[in-house]
């Protein structure tokens, strides 16, 4: 055993550039895998045990007030609570509230939740109290999100200014009063983002009045959410029709959408793990590509020390002594990989969890470990290196002595066969003849790497063209819209008031039409889930008589192009393909308690699944109507004045319509469309950015193993090299021989890439599912940038060997042999 140790570390040793190539892919690997999957098991670990399962609720009913009149919340809540196997119920309202520091000029925007019941008698998705207490309604007291207190440095005794919304109407004007800080809350608990539902909001903006007060603040009565838990999931999916006809025939409230959810398959746990999972695969992936360098370099060991395997043999050793040291090798180079990898990858996952984290609403302050993913990592960090050597070694013990002692070198058939045979027609310089020959000649070494860079130049060209199409169809989404600003008011307003306060007080509006927005369902279609959220389908209502509005790409129909008063719907191609309904048919469409047939006028390409409606005729159905029938929008859309709004344009006409509408007492919530592009483009270019990381992981790899491989032919062809230098061959000629080898290497991975990358652009665009909205094609620019990326990632590692080469003298080599 001694001798097998000294042997091992020898090599070791006397290779240090080698082994210092192998252990830092191995390294590589090893820190992504310990890093992301520490990400990923902290995340969800945190999330799980903060939010509470059994705290949960499983069906979540949006809803607008019906009239103007004050709600009686408790009849409300109790016709709720008589529902079959309904176990707990509580109303929810979600509003925005306006804030500064004293001293400061401008308000700033943030959100309040205020729940029906005490917050600290809360039975369904109760905030946690992290310092001081919750506040008492009437003595102007708040309590803040701990993210919120940390944004802005503020503190329990501090105060705030807050703008006091009731009564503005009648006024004009709004008071300002100062509020104490009376405590700090964690809020765990976010809502998948739907039309008409609570927007996702940051901790950063969370403010948390008593019930009474958030009502005297946002000048609103009443509450725009029921949350309700049943005996089981079951029970909740059956209860879903009955809760919303409950909702629309006997409460002060209208349903716009009810989501029904497993409190076990809670969606934000659930995305987190699938975020964790795709990027631990990546890791491990990049971790058993490295095995690929193991395989060449222990090869090239092997073959290298023949004729030490041929003396050993002759000395007495055993097939086992002989496999003991070789794949000894390989599991020291796992070693030295894995603890830099597993030392650095604790600390990276943990900051990576605290940074991601917060954009899935978890919130990670205490350093945390994984151990399931060190432990992982350790594992694979030193199986794969290990696995990798098993058949090179192998292979290589087999030699007899007599088979190693008479080895020379060369093969008795080098530059014979037809390959020799067409390079030697071929008008090519001596140079690039021989780097041909010698490619062919490790072929098998050279395949691995081969695949290698063909695997990451394929997942970069594919990853590229996914992204040029995504973009184009991100394009096509937002240009089927011609508004720039969305608001809802809440609660439902005079449609004539609100046109007049924003045409006649906000400058630079070119049109403001009404709208409407709610859950609906369809006979024969069953919505499919996007992003995680629970399914659901959503109709929009517009007024077709402007045509700048809406925008569609028809696959069959016409809408309401040729008559804007038309009735009847148009559905998009999923919906269409589904029900196997076209234009001309009908279908029957359900709206809460309200069912009706609509005509079908026209079959729209777009992604998700959505049915358009005249506005007053979603209203009327929806319920949205006044004392006398008629129908009131919830939503209205503003087309600006300027042609190509900014963001920063779009946000400060929002912050006029804003003002206007406060000072009547009349809050709202806003959607920036132009801002909403900008980030829909971020996200695309994010998930593109960490596609790309996991590519360029791949092609780091890669790229390690041919510079390690033209390491190791630089050193077994030294004579070749020798004679070279002789005959009076320069260093440029020496150095060119092998840039050419690897350049070869890169253009052969390149090609390989080319149908990878095809599949996998087919594969992204399948997961994205945007169906036939997704503008598909291969963009010849992507076999350019493919080319370009590869080449130079052949080229930046083969200078090394190259110049390693060069640099050999002819004493240099003699000394050697």
């Amino acid at each position: 055993m001694q001798t097998h140790r000294r042997k091992i570390l020898r090599d070791i040793w006397t290779r240090k550039a080698r082994t210092a190539l192998v252990s830092a892919s191995i390294f590589i690997g090893v820190l992504g895998v310990v890093a992301l999957f520490s990400m990923g098991d902290i995340m969800v670990d945190r999330l799980e045990k903060t939010i509470q399962a059994n705290k949960l609720s499983m069906t979540h009913a949006y809803v607008i007030r019906a009239s103007t009149d004050a709600p009686d919340n408790e009849a409300d809540l109790a016709v709720v609570r008589n529902l079959p196997n309904v176990t707990a119920v509580q109303g929810f309202a979600l509003y925005p509230i306006y804030w500064k520091m004293a001293g400061d000029v401008r308000f700033k925007d943030a959100r309040m939740y205020s729940y029906t019941a005490p917050i600290d008698q809360l039975t369904l998705e109760p905030p946690t109290l992290v310092k001081g207490r919750y506040p008492v309604a009437g003595h102007n007291e708040i309590a803040v999100e701990r993210r919120f207190a940390t944004e802005n440095k503020v503190d329990i005794g501090d105060t705030i200014v807050i703008r006091i919304l009731s009564g503005a109407g009648s006024s004009g004007e709004i008071k300002e009063e100062t509020w104490t800080i009376v405590g700090t809350v964690y809020q765990p608990y976010q809502y998948p983002v739907a039309p008409g539902a609570p927007e996702v909001v940051r901790g950063e903006v969370i403010l948390f009045p008593a019930y009474e007060d958030a009502q005297y603040i946002g000048g609103f009565k009443g509450f725009n959410m029921f949350q309700v838990r049943y005996t089981n999931y079951q029970a909740a999916l059956d209860g879903e029709s009955d809760l919303k006809a409950a909702i629309a025939a006997d409460t002060s409230y209208r349903p716009t959408n009810a989501l029904v959810e497993d409190p076990a398959k809670n969606t934000f746990i659930e995305q987190t793990r699938s975020l964790a999972d795709i990027m631990a695969i990546l890791a491990v992936v990049a971790l058993i590509v490295s095995g690929f360098l193991v395989f060449n370099v222990i090869n090239s060991i092997v073959v290298e020390q023949r004729r030490q395997i041929g003396v050993m043999k002759s000395l007495g050793a055993m097939p086992k002594d002989n496999f003991a040291i070789y794949t000894g090798i390989s599991l020291i180079y796992g070693i030295i990989g894995v603890i830099p990898g597993v030392l650095l990858g604790i600390p990276a996952g943990f900051q990576a969890a605290k940074a991601i984290g917060l954009q899935f609403n978890v919130f990670i302050e205490d350093f945390q470990t994984s151990v399931p993913a060190i432990i992982l990592g350790i594992l694979l960090g030193l199986l794969v290196p290990v696995l990798a050597s098993l058949l090179p070694v192998a292979m290589g013990i087999r030699v007899t002595i007599l088979q190693a002692m008479t080895d020379l070198g060369i093969q008795v058939n080098y530059g014979e066969g037809r390959f020799a045979e067409l390079l030697d027609r071929l008008p090519l310089p001596i140079s690039i003849r021989q780097a041909l020959r010698n490619v062919v000649q490790k072929k098998a070494r050279l395949a691995l790497t081969m695949i290698t860079l063909g695997l990451a130049a394929g997942a970069f060209m594919g990853v590229y063209a996914m992204l040029s199409q995504l973009t184009d169809t991100v394009n096509a989404i937002y240009g089927t819209f011609g508004n720039q600003i969305t608001f809802n008011p809440t609660p439902v307003q005079d449609r004539a008031k609100i046109e007049a306060l924003v045409r006649d007080n906000v400058d630079g509006i070119k049109a403001i039409e009404p709208g409407a927005v709610m859950a609906i369902e369809i006979e024969g279609f069953k919505p499919k889930q996007v992003g995680g959220a629970p399914p659901l389908l959503y109709a929009l209502g517009n007024n077709p008589n402007n045509r700048e509005i809406l925008n569609f790409n028809f696959r069959s129909g016409t809408g309401w192009e040729n008559d804007p008063n038309r009735e009847g719907i148009v559905i998009t191609t999923g919906i269409a393909n589904q029900t196997g309904k076209d234009t001309g048919d009908t279908i029957h469409v359900k709206i809460g308690a309200t069912s009706a047939d609509m005509e079908i006028i026209g079959v729209a390409i777009y992604p998700f699944d959505t049915v358009w409606f005249r506005w007053d005729t979603l209203a009327k159905l929806g319920g949205l109507v006044d004392a006398d029938g008629n129908p009131r929008p919830n939503s209205y859309h503003i087309i600006m004045a300027a042609s190509d709004p900014s963001v920063k344009q779009t946000d400060d006409k929002i912050d006029e319509i804003n003002e206007v509408l406060l000072k009547q007492g009349i809050t709202a919530t806003y959607t920036n469309w132009v801002q909403s592009a900008e980030y829909t483009s971020q996200v695309v270019a994010t998930a593109g950015g960490i596609l790309n990381t996991a590519a360029a992981l791949i092609a780091a790899v890669g790229a390690i193993g041919l510079l390690s491989t033209l390491s190791m032919s630089v050193f077994e062809r030294q004579k070749e090299i020798g004679v070279m230098r002789s005959i009076g061959a320069t260093s440029f000629a020496v150095a060119l021989q092998f840039l050419v080898e690897g350049l070869i290497v890169g253009l052969v991975a390149w090609l390989i890439g080319i149908p990878i990358s095809y599949w996998l652009n087919g594969v992204l665009a399948d997961a994205f599912n945007f169906g036939d909205a997704f503008v598909t094609g291969y963009p010849f620019l992507t076999l350019v940038i493919g080319f370009v990326g590869t080449m130079v990632i052949a080229t930046i590692a083969s200078l090394w060997p190259s110049i390693a080469a060069a640099r050999k003298t002819v004493s240099d080599i003699l000394r050697y042999q």
